[in-house]
């Protein structure tokens, strides 16, 4: 990399020293000005060179970008982005311009690959070392900006919150400092609809207030001391937050108690980056589409509404002995006592068609995903009573089960990788086709969920001498053919532990 950063830096001082007028000192030309802003999928922020520490790329939300070592930028430079296409437009180092590359962006890892022959731009050494398939990560301070946060502290009965935010992607952190239960929930008020409206309707009841806006997603329901966070998309608009939550003494909800407030979310320029998902859970009238597993540690679930009503994706860790059943009976009025679950987190109300993250951090144990929306069509009733609950457990990976970065026989740089918390992926270079969880029992590999749209809690044998991990079906290869990829890589497969 040296090598190449310093032939990089002798072409641009050649390049200066050649247009500067004689005996005149040298002088930088100005930083290329902004002529096309970037498309909003391709991330801002500073990106760290794979094989380096501090040398990398630095995209900005204005169309520059530089390259930099430590503190020292050798060149700026301008870009476009159409699709997956980004384009460099200008340039101070003195390589030309308009030369285009494929991008790929999974929330950390950025990828670059050009377009055309590679060839035909490596008299440009430096860029030809920097794009000619060079992966970079996110540093550290980038993606924790990449992400603004909004904190809530809920109490009884108010919401410690700002008053206005910035549109985007935004982590929602609400820590319960009450003595009761407490969720936040986001409506955003339909155009034209005040804050002064919507409280009145709410007089009459949740139906009518609802009703003048647009569920955005919240934070779950967590128990008192604890905290859960949630990744909305904030629209420019005026919202309320409020909490829907009955209180046990007297059956009143917590927003008719104080817990309601305003909040004006301003349409910004700069936009939080989508984050990365663990899995996908799909809300449907009535059920969760969601593995009967998954594994322990933190977890980014995307959740979407595909409707047509509003759900949500509440989480109930059980006590223990209980089951879901005893959720139903407890929520249903027959069961005294306190209750057989605590709340911790999840994702709160989402319209139909919408996204929302619920970031998910759960110990081994049993569990139940809830949705506590009532549905008009069925009389009020809440969704839970038709069907939208679902036990599930989470499971840890057994320690004698290898971690690390496995290649598959006959290949050189295509493998999975597997994670201490249970988590795994299929990579070939630097590109992830497919994440998932897993769970093992024994000689057992249970792979518990994934984001490749195949059937989930597909068990197989396993085998590791230190060096060599083979996989074998349990049961018949051939009920699994259509998940061509798993049955490729997991139908009698043998991978080498990476270096």
């Amino acid at each position: 990399m040296k090598t190449k950063l310093l032939s990089f830096v002798l072409v641009l001082i050649f390049a200066l020293a050649a247009c500067a007028p004689a005996a005149t000192p040298t002088v930088a030309p100005p930083a290329p000005k902004p002529t096309d802003t970037p498309a909003a999928n391709f991330p801002a922020g500073k990106f760290i060179k794979e094989g380096t520490t501090d040398y990398g790329l630095k995209f900005n939300a204005d169309g520059t970008f530089w390259v930099f070592e430590g503190d020292i930028i050798f060149v700026r430079a301008t870009y476009k982005v159409e699709g997956n296409i980004f384009t460099e437009t200008s340039n101070d180092g003195g390589c030309d311009t308009n030369v285009s590359f494929t991008y790929a962006f999974d929330g950390a890892n950025l990828t670059f690959n050009y377009v055309g022959n590679p060839n035909d731009d490596k008299d440009c050494t430096g860029r030809y070392a920097d794009f000619n398939g060079v992966s970079y990560t996110l540093a550290e301070e980038s993606a924790a900006a990449a992400l603004p946060e909004i904190k809530v502290d809920a109490a009884d009965y108010s919401y410690t919150a700002p008053e206005t935010v910035d549109s985007g992607w935004t982590r929602v952190i609400l820590t319960n400092t009450g003595a009761e239960p407490h969720h936040v929930q986001f409506l955003r008020l339909n155009d034209g609809v005040t804050a002064e409206q919507f409280e009145e309707a709410l007089k009459q009841g949740e139906g009518p207030a609802l009703a003048l806006t647009q569920q955005i997603g919240g934070v779950g329901a967590v128990h008192p001391g604890g905290t859960a966070s949630a990744v909305l998309n904030l629209t420019a608009g005026e919202y309320v937050i409020l909490c829907l939550i009955p209180s046990p003494s007297d059956g009143m909800a917590h927003h008719a108690k104080g817990m309601i407030r305003r909040l004006t979310v301003n349409d910004a320029d700069g936009h939080g980056m989508e984050p990365a998902a663990d899995l996908t859970v799909n809300l449907k009238d009535f059920t969760f589409d969601m593995p009967a597993s998954l594994a322990s540690g933190p977890l980014t679930i995307k959740v979407t509404n595909d409707g047509p009503e509003p759900h949500e994706f509440n989480i109930l860790k059980l006590e223990e002995g209980k089951t879901a059943a005893d959720v139903m009976v407890f929520l249903g009025g027959q069961a005294g006592g306190p209750p057989p679950f605590a709340p911790v987190g999840g994702a709160n109300g989402i319209d139909a068609g919408l996204t929302e993250y619920a970031e998910l951090d759960l110990p081994p144990g049993n569990y139940v995903a809830i949705c506590n929306i009532p549905s008009p069509k069925a009389e009020g009733h809440p969704h839970f009573t038709l069907g939208m609950i679902k036990e599930f457990t989470v499971t840890g990976a057994t320690s004698n089960f290898p971690a690390g970065k496995f290649i598959k026989t006959g290949t050189t740089n295509y493998g999975l990788m597997f994670n201490a918390d249970g988590t795994f992926y299929v990579f070939e270079g630097d590109n992830i086709f497919v994440r998932g969880t897993y769970s093992v029992d024994g000689n057992t590999f249970t792979e518990t969920s994934n984001d490749g749209g195949c059937g989930t809690d597909m068990a197989f044998t396993y085998a590791f001498d230190g060096t060599n991990l083979t996989f074998n079906y349990v049961g018949n290869p051939d009920d699994d053919v259509v998940c061509t990829g798993r049955h490729a890589d997991f139908n009698n497969v043998t991978y080498t532990l990476s270096n």
